[in-house]
C-alpha cells in the first residue's frame, strides 16, 4: 500500500484523498507528527473535506493536543453530522 501511495503523490501531489491516506497510514504506524503534516496539507487544499479534519482531529488527540482536536471538531460539526458523531466519540464523549 506505501508504494502506491508514494506513486499517486508522484502522480498528484495535489491529490486530497491521496494525502489523507499517507497521513492516515503514518498514524496507523504511530507517527502523529508526521500524519498531522500531511494531513494539514490536504486540508489546505480542500478545508471542507470532512474526512481529512476527522483524521486530523484524531492525530491531535493522539498527541494530547485537545484544543486543536476540538477546533477540527467543530469544523466537522458543520460538515458533517455523522461524521462529527463518530469523532465526538473518539474525543471521549458521552
Amino acid at each position: 500500500a506505501q508504494r502506491a501511495l508514494q506513486e499517486a503523490y508522484r502522480v498528484d501531489a495535489r491529490s486530497v484523498p491521496v494525502l489523507r491516506a499517507i497521513g492516515v497510514m503514518m498514524h496507523a504506524k504511530g507517527s502523529s507528527a508526521e500524519a498531522i503534516q500531511w494531513l494539514q496539507g490536504a486540508a489546505a487544499i480542500d478545508p471542507s473535506d470532512a474526512e481529512t479534519r476527522y483524521q486530523l482531529a484524531a492525530c491531535y488527540a493522539a498527541q494530547g493536543r485537545r484544543n486543536e482536536a476540538m477546533v477540527e471538531y467543530g469544523v466537522v460539526c458543520n460538515l458533517d453530522g455523522a461524521l462529527a458523531t463518530k469523532l465526538y466519540y473518539l474525543l471521549g464523549g458521552r
